[in-house]
Formats: C-alpha cells, sequence, structure tokens
C-alpha cells in the first residue's frame, strides 16, 4: 500500500467513532457486489401474483412456486451476465480530462483482458438506438422522426459496454436456464471479410497477407470505430444492432411464461387458462411501459432492422435481455404445443379449443410482433404449417395491426408510418407528407382499402361508416382522422385457409372512456373494482392514494402506492464532493495579480482542474399497500422501471464512483491533509448510509412488481362465445356494365323474412327466407329506437360474409347489377329453426348452397 494510501486508512480508523465505519477499500466494488447479488437466495413464497393465479388449480402440485422460482432466478441470472469490465481507469481518466475519453479494450471469447494482443482486428461498430420506457420522449422522437439532426453519441464507455453486449448472445435454454454465445469469431470472419473487399477494390496486395495472420478467438473494440446512426441502410458495419428499450420485467414474464406453457404439456386446462390469462396481463403491463415498440413509426424500424436487441438503458451501456433470434428460437419450439390443441388430439374438445387457442395465439401475435424480416422470412414455412398463417410482411403487419394497438400522435403521422409497412406505393399514388390536407388523406385511405380488397381483406363497418355514393364498402375516413390501429379490430379475410388471421380477437390493452368501472384481482388473491384511469398508476406503481373497492362487501379502501429514495445518501455525497472540487479548482487556478499580467509574458503551465461530478441518477423503490399488507414492489431508475438486480447494481456504481473520484481528488491535492480532513467525514456518513440500504436491500424479498395480478375488461366478449363463420370469396375488378372498378363478393345470400330485436339496439334476431336459421346479431355499435328500422328491415339482401352480415339495399335489385353497401351486423350465434325452410322470396334469387356474385359500388 503507498504511503498516501496508508494515510487514509488510518485516518478512515481514527474516525470511525465520529462518522461511523470507515470506507470499504475496494477498487472494483462494483465486481464483488454483483457475486453478492448472484448468490441471493429467491423468495417464492412472497411472491404473490403468480401463485394466486394456479393455487386452486395446482394446489399441492407446487406448479405455481415452480414456476415463480425459476423465473425469478432466471431473471436474476439474466441481469447478472450483464457484468461490465472494470473502469476505475477511465472513470479517473474521464474526471481529469473533463472531455470524452477514447479508448479501445481486447477480447478473448467474449472476455475482456487488461493487456492487447497482436494480431487482433477492430471492427466498426454502429448502433440505431430507440429509447423507449419515456412516453413523451418517444412523442417527442415520433414528432421530429428521428432525423432532425446527429444522434447523441453517448460516452465512449456507454458506447464500449454496449459494443461488448454485442459480442456474446444470451439465450434462454430447454431447461429454461440462461445460456451465454460467444459470437467473436463471427465477428472476426465479418471484419476480414470486409477488409478483403476493400483491399479488393483498392487493389492493395501489400496488407493481405497480414489478414491471414488475424485471430479468430480475439478482437479489439475502439471507442472511435463505435458509432450511433439514425439508421443502418447504407453503412459499412461489421457488427451492428437496433436497441430497443423495452420494460424488461414485463417482457421477461412473458416469454418466460410462454416458454413454461410450451414445456409443461401435465398442466390441465384451467391451470393452462389461468396462466394464459396472467400472461395477457403482462402484455397489457409491458405495453403500458414500452411505448416506443406500440409506435405506428417504429414497425418500419423493426422490420428493416438486421439484429434487434430489447433490453434497457442503464447509465453505463445498453444491456440486452433477448433478440429478435432467441424470440424466433421460442416460438419455433411451441409448434408442439400448438399441435397437441387439435380437437383430433386425445383429450382435448371443442370447449378446449375456445378457451386456449385465442388467449394462445394473441401471445404467438405479440410476440413475432417482435421479429425483424430476416428471422421472419427464416420461419415463413413454419408459421404457415403449423399456424396458417400468411407469412407474407405485409399479411403479418396488418395481423399486428388487428390485434396489437398500435398508435400515432397524429393521423398523418399514422399514415404516413402504416402505408409503407403493409404496401407498396406506385409511382402515380398520393403519398403523405408532412401538411398534407384532409382530402389527401381520405384519397391515400381509399387507395389503401381498395388495395388490401385485392388481397381479400374486408374491414367492416357501421351504418355511418360505410354506404357513401362512391366505394360505398370502403370505410369512411373520419374528420378527425386516424391515429391508432385498433380501427383494425374488424379486418377479416377471405377464403378458408389461413383462417387463423380470423380466429385471433384484438388485443385489449385500454379501456373506452365510457366505462367507469374495472374489474381486478390483486396479489392478495382478492377482488377489487378500480376506475379504469387508475389502472396504468396502480399497474406501474405510480406513487399516490387509489380508492379500490371491494367486490363482495362493497367496502372502500384506500391503495397507497409510497415512493422511497434509495440514493439520496450517495447524491448528497456527490453534492459534497462537489464542493470539495470548486475549492480545489480555486486554489489550483492563477493568482488574480498574474491574471493582469501582460500577454508577451510567458504562459505558465495550465493548473490541474476538475469538473462537477454529476449526480447519480435518481432510484426508487415504489411499494403498494392495502390494509396493512405488502402487495408489490417496484424499482425506478429517473422513471423507469429495473430489476432489482440492476438497482443493486446502480447503488453499487455509485458508491465506487464517489469513494474512488474522491481518493483521487485527494491525491491530486498533493501529501497535506487539509482537504481531506476537511471533507471525509461527511462522506464517509454518506457512503455508510448508502452501503447500509444496500445491504437491507438485498436481504428483502423479492416481490411482484405490479399489485395487479388481471384485470378484466368488460369491452372483452367471452373468448368461448360460439361465433359461426360462412366462408366468402372477394376480388376488385372493373364491372362490364358500370365501367368502373367494383367489388365482388362470392357468399350465400337470402332476404330477411323477420326482425327481432331482442335486446333493443344491441342485439336481434333475423330469421332468413331461404336458410333455415335463426341468426343472432349485434350491431357494431348501439342504436336508436328509431334507427332500428333502419338497420335491418324485412325483405332486405342480407350476404353472411364470415362472421358478419352485409345487409344490402334495395333488396330487388338483381344480382348482376351493383349495389349499395348499407351495414354489417356481427354474428353471435346461429341456431336452427324448427319450421324448416321458409317460402322463397323476391326475384332473381338463387338457391342457398349456390355462390352469387354480388357487385358492390
Amino acid at each position: 500500500m503507498s504511503d498516501r494510501g496508508l494515510m487514509l486508512s488510518m485516518s478512515n480508523f481514527g474516525r470511525q467513532r465520529a462518522y461511523g465505519r470507515p470506507f470499504v477499500g475496494v477498487d472494483d466494488a462494483e465486481t464483488l457486489d454483483a457475486e453478492e447479488t448472484r448468490s441471493m437466495m429467491t423468495s417464492a413464497d412472497a411472491e404473490h401474483e403468480t401463485t394466486s393465479s394456479l393455487s386452486g388449480s395446482a394446489s399441492g402440485s407446487g406448479t405455481a412456486m415452480n414456476l415463480f422460482t425459476e423465473r425469478s432466478r432466471g431473471f436474476d441470472d439474466m441481469a447478472n451476465k450483464h457484468l461490465h469490465s472494470s473502469d476505475l481507469a477511465l472513470m479517473i481518466k474521464s474526471f481529469e480530462k473533463q472531455t470524452d475519453v477514447n479508448f479501445s479494450r481486447t477480447y478473448v471469447l467474449g472476455n475482456p483482458i487488461k493487456d492487447s494482443l497482436p494480431n487482433t482486428i477492430e471492427p466498426k461498430v454502429g448502433f440505431v438506438f430507440l429509447p423507449g420506457s419515456d412516453g413523451p420522449m418517444v412523442n417527442r422522437l415520433e414528432q421530429d422522426n428521428m432525423i432532425d439532426k446527429g444522434p447523441d453519441q453517448r460516452d465512449a464507455l456507454w458506447r464500449m459496454n454496449t459494443a461488448e453486449t454485442l459480442l456474446s448472445e444470451i439465450t434462454v435454454g430447454k431447461d429454461l436456464s440462461m445460456i451465454k454465445h460467444d459470437r467473436t469469431t463471427e465477428v472476426v470472419q465479418s471484419t476480414v471479410r470486409r477488409h478483403r473487399k476493400e483491399l479488393l477494390a483498392a487493389r492493395d496486395r501489400k496488407y493481405k497477407s497480414e489478414l491471414d495472420l488475424i485471430r479468430s478467438d480475439a478482437i479489439t473494440l475502439a471507442s472511435l470505430n463505435v458509432e450511433l446512426f439514425h439508421t443502418l441502410s447504407g453503412q459499412t458495419l461489421d457488427l451492428c444492432a437496433t436497441l430497443i428499450e423495452v420494460n424488461v420485467g414485463s417482457l421477461f414474464e412473458l416469454i418466460y411464461d410462454y416458454r413454461w406453457i410450451v414445456h409443461n404439456t401435465g398442466l390441465d386446462l384451467q391451470q393452462t387458462k389461468d396462466l394464459l390469462d396472467r400472461m395477457i396481463e403482462y402484455a397489457r403491463r409491458f405495453c403500458l411501459n414500452s411505448p416506443i415498440l406500440f409506435r405506428m413509426t417504429t414497425r418500419n424500424r423493426i422490420i428493416d432492422a438486421t439484429n434487434i436487441c430489447y433490453g434497457v438503458d442503464s447509465e453505463r451501456s445498453f444491456e440486452t435481455h433477448t433478440t429478435s433470434r432467441g424470440i424466433q428460437e421460442i416460438i419455433r419450439m411451441s409448434a408442439a404445443y400448438f399441435n397437441s390443441l387439435d380437437p383430433g388430439t386425445p383429450g382435448m374438445d371443442e370447449s378446449t379449443q375456445r378457451l386456449i387457442r385465442p388467449r394462445f395465439l394473441q401471445m404467438l401475435t405479440l410476440l413475432l410482433s417482435l421479429l425483424n424480416d430476416r428471422d421472419v422470412k427464416s420461419m415463413a414455412g413454419f408459421l404457415e404449417r403449423t399456424y396458417g398463417i400468411k407469412p407474407a410482411r405485409a399479411d403479418l403487419e396488418l395481423l399486428f395491426c388487428k390485434v396489437i394497438p398500435l398508435t400515432s400522435i397524429n393521423s398523418t403521422v399514422f399514415l404516413k408510418a402504416l402505408i409503407p409497412a403493409i404496401d407498396e406505393v406506385e409511382p402515380d399514388e398520393i403519398v403523405i407528407r408532412d401538411g398534407c390536407t384532409f382530402e389527401d388523406q381520405k384519397r391515400c385511405w381509399d387507395t389503401f382499402m381498395r388495395s388490401l380488397a385485392r388481397r381479400g381483406y374486408l374491414l367492416p363497418g357501421t351504418l355511418d361508416d360505410l354506404g357513401h355514393p362512391q366505394s360505398s364498402w370502403v370505410m369512411k375516413w373520419p374528420d378527425e382522422g386516424v391515429k391508432s390501429s385498433t380501427i383494425f379490430g374488424r379486418l377479416q379475410y377471405h377464403g378458408e385457409r389461413m383462417s387463423t388471421f380470423n380466429e385471433i380477437p384484438p388485443g385489449r390493452f385500454s379501456y373506452a372512456p365510457e366505462v367507469t368501472e374495472l374489474t381486478v384481482i390483486l396479489t392478495n388473491h382478492e377482488t377489487y373494482t378500480i376506475h379504469p384511469k387508475d389502472y396504468q398508476h396502480i399497474s406501474t406503481l405510480t406513487k399516490g392514494l387509489y380508492s379500490v373497492t371491494r367486490g363482495e362487501e362493497g367496502s372502500v379502501w384506500e391503495l397507497e402506492v409510497t415512493e422511497v429514495v434509495m440514493n439520496r445518501a450517495i447524491n448528497d455525497g456527490i453534492r459534497i464532493l462537489n464542493e470539495a472540487i470548486r475549492r480545489f479548482n480555486a486554489k489550483a487556478g492563477p493568482p488574480q495579480s498574474s491574471r493582469r499580467g501582460s500577454v508577451l509574458i510567458k504562459r505558465r503551465k495550465e493548473p490541474q482542474l476538475f469538473p462537477e461530478v454529476p449526480l447519480a441518477s435518481r432510484l426508487t423503490r415504489n411499494e403498494a399497500w392495502l390494509h396493512g399488507t405488502l402487495l408489490a414492489v417496484a424499482y425506478k431508475v429517473d422513471g423507469r422501471n429495473v430489476p432489482k438486480a440492476d438497482a443493486l447494481r446502480h447503488m453499487t456504481y455509485h458508491y465506487s464512483r464517489l469513494y474512488n473520484l474522491f481518493n483521487h481528488l485527494c491525491e491530486s491535492a498533493g501529501r497535506s491533509t487539509a482537504l481531506y480532513e476537511q471533507y471525509i467525514g461527511h462522506i464517509n456518513r454518506y457512503l455508510s448510509i448508502d452501503r447500509e440500504e444496500c445491504q437491507r436491500e438485498k436481504a428483502r424479498s423479492h416481490l411482484s412488481g405490479s399489485p395487479v395480478a388481471r384485470a378484466f375488461n368488460p369491452e372483452d366478449p367471452e373468448l368461448s362465445t360460439s361465433k359461426v363463420w360462412h366462408g366468402y370469396s372477394v376480388e376488385l375488378r372493373r364491372h362490364p356494365r358500370v365501367g368502373q372498378e367494383l367489388l365482388h363478393i362470392w357468399a350465400k345470400c337470402d332476404l330477411v323474412q323477420s326482425v327481432n330485436w331482442r335486446i333493443p339496439g344491441t342485439q336481434a334476431a333475423i330469421v332468413l327466407a331461404q336458410i333455415p336459421t335463426m341468426f343472432v346479431v349485434a350491431p357494431l355499435k348501439p342504436v336508436t329506437q328509431e334507427q332500428q328500422g333502419e338497420e335491418v328491415r324485412v325483405g332486405d339482401l342480407v350476404l353472411l360474409v364470415g362472421t358478419y352480415m352485409i345487409i344490402a339495399a334495395p333488396h330487388e335489385h338483381d344480382f348482376s347489377l351493383p349495389c349499395v353497401m348499407m351495414n354489417w351486423l356481427e354474428i353471435q350465434d346461429a341456431v336452427p329453426t324448427e319450421n324448416g325452410r321458409a317460402t322463397r322470396r323476391g326475384r332473381n334469387m338463387r338457391g342457398p348452397d349456390e355462390v352469387p356474385v354480388t357487385a358492390f359500388i
């Protein structure tokens, strides 16, 4: 130990009684702390969320406890695989220089080494970074289109640590363990190929032989060769990635439970249903906390990305938790489970299909939306054979628009992002630009709807949406425009093949304004009602008081979300450090007399000045309390949710930073102890408080990150409701008589014989003239008593199109003439009538088993 180091240790010892325990003399305290974090015991008994979902159906089997135990251990293991190399020297160097410090680091098989090696190659690395956990920031980036100026390059240490994470890939193994695969050799080969091409183009053979000596197991990353871009297209890079910041807790829970269902075929129907319901809650939470993924503008970035990394942005790097390729492997493994849901499988019945398949397909759709185009193409045949999903990217994007709520800040941005993702724009078509008029948007929408019809897609609408003189079957572009993909919730595809598109219901991740009560199950196993506006704040543990009503007794309780700042002591210590820095800089600067001297006097050596140290990002522990019971705990850095292991590592990093920078400042002040004597007591006291807080947090048990175990959306019809599908086919072609492009529909048709409104304005029973069935239908929106006669009338022409009826008028039109569409009604059920076939009515009517051709303007 140096003389100065010995003096510091002795001074600390002498001040234990006055200021608490002395400094922990650890240069790399973060690494040691990470080892402690890795060894933390996981408490499955403290988790309410998963056990409440399976406790009733898995009592005694240990299914729920095993699920949470494995998931929690996996989450901790994942977080602890993001350990970074020691950067103490870089921390000090940056502190002295006051500017970004460029440096390089050598890796062997993905592991950093202190010394450089000969015959290693330096790759060019590029990122596109999409910060996604802050809603207002996402809105700003979307409005600016992220191209107004060059992206923030962050500091060299952040770029280097992020590039380091790309040298390996973390996946979930078949036994649900975290597996880290080294990619060093792959990156070396890519870099060597680029150099060979460059030498060949330059006709330079001088260094060609040196490339043969390059080591394949080692690589050197230089911060000067790591850069952030708005787009990776057109860039010559050896290693690149699109980094998307998401709520890793919800994503990890979603992926892990998906894997659990796939690999545990012994779960019974109720267990599987409960777990899928819980996954839908995770998906809703994922949507709330990862706004970047649910913006329409993000779709094209995901499609075009070469390598997508999903993770969280820390102060030191972007930490990848999963990739597009990793999610692809999870989807591939789900085929056997999905095939077991077939009704022909022993033990499976029709009710199983209705309960499980739609929920499972919703989760599959959400995972598919995270894949880039390369990974989708590599599994195109698998998706088509296994799931009956059209694998073309445009068709998948339509599926995502139907199932996932994708939003934009306004209708112009929505159209600009929607059309390139789904449709190829012809040179003579309307192109949406900033400041476009309502008529431009309307023409673009009409063109887009016609393009979908050519591919077999129809979008049902209400009386107000449809029936205009031109293109009566096209849903009108509303006056206020469209800025959410929820408009595609009723979209359906024709034909019998690829019918999976029509099976998957839209995901309900938000609630309509008219909904005033929301039923939830909290993590204490009890059922309550809350206001829908409070759901997001409660689910994300936003500080405040929220009223909850207990379902059975109707008593009103207060659910309190508290917030405790965990790193207040370390920031108080940084403020003391900055006061010491200001004092040091004032003494280190030139005296006043020398400043008034002649400029011709020989300049003195520049004094050593230090910048003030920025405060640590605000770290909080948010707790949800109800009637004295702790329901959930979340950790947040500047309002962004982070895993517990990352929160502890955040505390340790700033502890180490304060300790080492203060020691370096005292060293720079010389052998005098004056600076040290004045501030050491305060610094040591704050460090001790911070360490005690960190140790207390380690000892606390793991809890759910949200107090809401499940929310029941009142808008969601039961997935077990009978849905009658009537096959049909559509084609958009020019009509020989009318002379314009019309929509032709091949479907069963009949005339309305009787209409009986069972529930006024919301449900009607319709009996057709020739098809011996009573159809229970519901308008796509409630109608008044005066409007009921306008919706459906006796004698109206009816086409059975998928799960909808098209009501066309007037009924006496021949099928060879164009009809005007009036309304779509959703078929809820179909019951055979007792009196058999009714008398044929109308003229030019064909039998119900024949397929007529009807043309719509």
